[in-house]
């Protein structure tokens, strides 16, 4: 069973203040959450010796910036006080800003436009044996948005319940895969959460292989011997 912590963003970002880690990455999952089993295959090679560390959580609260920190990403300016420095900008009403982050947080005008950051799922390989898993929010009003141009499923008669559905399997898909899975939150824990991990707990197990889809394809046969 994966295990499942609750963390505020703002006390996760502080408490990882490390320098840069050279890592790679792609998209493990369109935002329809569709498989790119293409993209991630040439990152994972022959060895499976992995930790797969995965995120969830609502719109803004800060899931890319948490992973891009144990991507190894360090805050602009570095030195070791880098972490006391972020908790005084944020005191002040100021921004503390990335270096190169593995997985970019979405910028000021996007946050202003309300819309989120990422869509579907990225994944990262760190060169500390780490995959990565960062996902696109959870029941957010701009993920709705974006599926309104988009045909309703016969099964799920409605974009409202199509966002719901995509937020259950995304659930089930990370307690299904992930080592741990990190669920963040900025205000207090809310009783929804804990239903819907719940729930995705509950259909976790009828889930594919996802290990089945992004191993090589097997060639064909050896011809019989003479």
């Amino acid at each position: 069973m994966s295990g499942v912590r609750v963390m505020g963003a703002k006390a996760a970002a502080a408490a990882d203040g490390g320098g840069a880690a050279s890592s790679s990455g792609a998209r493990l999952m369109t935002p329809q959450l569709e498989l790119c089993a293409d993209e991630v295959r040439p990152l994972l090679g022959e060895n499976t010796d992995f930790t797969v560390v995965g995120v969830l959580g609502c719109q803004g609260v800060g899931k890319s910036t948490i992973m891009s920190l144990l991507a190894g990403a360090g805050w602009r300016g570095g030195g070791s006080d880098a972490a006391a420095d972020t908790a005084a900008d944020s005191m002040a009403g100021g921004v503390a800003e990335l270096a190169n982050p593995p997985f970019p947080p979405n910028p000021p005008e996007a946050w202003a436009r309300g819309a989120h950051g990422t869509s579907g799922v990225d994944v990262q390989v760190t060169a500390e044996r780490l995959i990565l898993l960062d996902t696109q929010p959870l029941l957010s009003a701009s993920l709705l948005l974006s599926m309104t141009g988009s045909p309703v499923p016969p099964s799920v008669h409605s974009h409202e319940n199509l966002l719901e559905v995509q937020a259950l399997q995304l659930c089930a898909l990370l307690l299904s895969v992930c080592h741990v899975v990190l669920l963040v939150q900025d205000a207090a824990a809310d009783v929804r959460w804990w239903r819907l991990l719940r729930a995705a707990q509950m259909v976790g197990h009828r889930l594919p292989d996802i290990a089945t889809a992004l191993a090589p394809a097997a060639g064909p046969p050896p011809p019989p011997p003479p």
